[in-house]
C-alpha cells in the first residue's frame, strides 16, 4: 500500500476524474476547463513523483555503501512527499470547486437588441470553449505516461473537433443541433474506455450547450 501512489499514476488520476464527475453530477459549480486544469496538475505532479523514485539496479550497484546511505537520505523529502499527495489531490479539487464558484456566476449573457443570428454567434462561440475542451484533454491524455488514450483516438478527436466546429461557423443559428449530434458522433467513434476517460469532459459540454439559449 505504502508504494500505491507512486505505482498507479493512471488509477489515482482516474480516481480524481471520477471525483469531479461525481462533484459535478451533485451539483459542484466547476467548469470543464477547471477540471481539465486539475486533471493535468494532478497528472504532472504524479509523473513528477513516479519519476523522481526511479533508480536503475546498475546504479545501485554501482554505488558505495557511503552514497548508498547519502541517496537514501534524500529520497526520505520525497518519500514525504508521497505520504502527502492525497492531501495535495484534495486541495486541487478544492480550488476547482472554489474557482467554479466564482465562475458560476459569469454564465454569459448576450447583449441586448442583437440581431437572431448574431445573438446565435455569440452563444455558439461560448460553447465551442467546451468542445476545445474536450480536444484538449484528448491531446494531454495522449501524452501522460503512461497515456490515458491512444493517438489513434486523439486524431479522431482533433480531426471530430475541427469539423463540428467548421459545421458550426457555417450554420451559426443551428448550432445548438449541430453541437448535440456531434457529441453524439463522436461518442459512437470512442471505445468503451475512451468514452469513461471523456465522459467528465462531454457531460460538462453537454450541460453547457444545453443551458445555453
Amino acid at each position: 500500500m505504502k508504494d500505491f501512489w507512486r505505482a498507479e499514476p493512471t488509477l489515482i488520476l482516474a480516481f480524481v476524474q471520477a471525483a469531479l464527475a461525481c462533484g459535478m453530477g451533485f451539483g459542484l459549480p466547476i467548469t470543464p476547463q477547471q477540471m481539465a486544469l486539475i486533471l493535468t496538475l494532478s497528472g504532472t505532479l504524479l509523473a513528477l513523483i513516479n519519476r523522481a523514485q526511479v533508480t536503475s539496479p546498475a546504479t545501485l550497484q554501482a554505488m558505495t555503501p557511503k552514497a548508498l546511505a547519502a541517496a537514501q537520505d534524500t529520497a526520505e523529502p520525497v518519500k514525504d512527499v508521497v505520504k502527502k499527495l492525497p492531501v495535495v489531490l484534495l486541495a486541487c479539487l478544492l480550488a476547482g470547486a472554489s474557482f467554479g464558484c466564482a465562475g458560476s456566476a459569469l454564465t454569459p449573457k448576450a447583449p441586448p437588441n442583437l440581431p437572431p443570428v448574431v445573438e446565435a454567434k455569440f452563444y455558439a462561440t461560448y460553447a465551442i470553449k467546451d468542445l476545445d475542451v474536450i480536444r484538449d484533454f484528448a491531446n494531454d491524455a495522449s501524452n501522460t505516461t503512461p497515456p490515458i488514450i491512444s493517438k489513434a483516438t486523439l486524431l479522431i478527436v482533433v480531426d471530430w473537433h475541427e469539423s463540428l466546429v467548421k459545421l458550426i461557423h457555417a450554420a451559426p443559428d443551428g448550432w445548438k443541433r449541430a453541437a448535440l449530434v456531434g457529441i453524439g458522433e463522436l461518442m459512437g467513434k470512442l471505445s468503451p474506455a475512451d468514452q469513461k476517460a471523456f465522459k467528465p469532459y462531454i457531460d460538462g459540454a453537454l450541460l453547457t450547450i444545453q443551458e445555453l439559449p
